[in-house]
């Protein structure tokens, strides 16, 4: 029999820069967006496997950990832009393209086993830490670079011609909510 509890929460920050290009007079731009992140997500497991044979118990095996893994990413996203809802000073839009990423890391894991036995118990301790580049070396199956389709909205307050106030909410490799501030250079609005 096998039983776990994994507990996870995250925290996190970032920086985005967008650049919008409006095609004509259209509702419809072209932009490039960019993503600098660092995400960080502290986990804790608990599980309990026993061991049988012919329904005698032989070994039951409690594991507790704690640890962290940390990743940093550079994210670069090509994206269309369709402008729904447009007045003098607000704007609602809908994009969509994909992300394209790059990301380093590392996890750290704090733990402790208990073995229980017919012949005595025993208990190890240990702590171990690797980079995201060295699991990469161990694994094939860790990518280097990922691509993501990446959709999200857009709503803009002009609090002057060339200056206002954004709320985007994204889902890409994640879900991400900003809040900010946007400057229209050489813009028409």
């Amino acid at each position: 029999a096998f039983q776990s509890d994994i507990n996870l929460s995250s925290s996190g920050k970032s920086l985005d820069l967008s650049l919008w290009y409006e095609v004509g007079h259209s509702k419809f731009s072209l932009g490039l967006k960019g993503q600098v992140y660092s995400f960080q997500l502290p986990y804790s497991l608990d599980s309990v496997q026993s061991i049988s044979f012919l329904g005698f118990p032989l070994i039951e095996l409690e594991t507790q950990a704690e640890g962290d893994i940390n990743l940093q990413s550079i994210v670069l996203s090509p994206l269309a832009r369709w402008t729904t809802l447009s007045s003098e000073n607000f704007k609602l839009s809908l994009y969509g393209g994909f992300a394209i990423f790059h990301y380093n890391g590392d996890y750290i894991l704090d733990g402790d086993v208990l073995v229980r036995s017919p012949l005595g118990d025993f208990e190890f301790h240990g702590e171990e830490s690797q980079s995201i580049e060295e699991l990469r070396e161990w694994s094939d199956r860790i990518p280097s670079w990922m691509l993501s389709p990446s959709l999200g909205m857009v709503m803009q307050y002009n609090l002057t011609k060339e200056f206002g106030l954004l709320l985007d909410v994204s889902l890409s490799h994640g879900f991400f909510f900003s809040a900010g501030m946007f400057f229209a250079i050489g813009s028409s609005q």
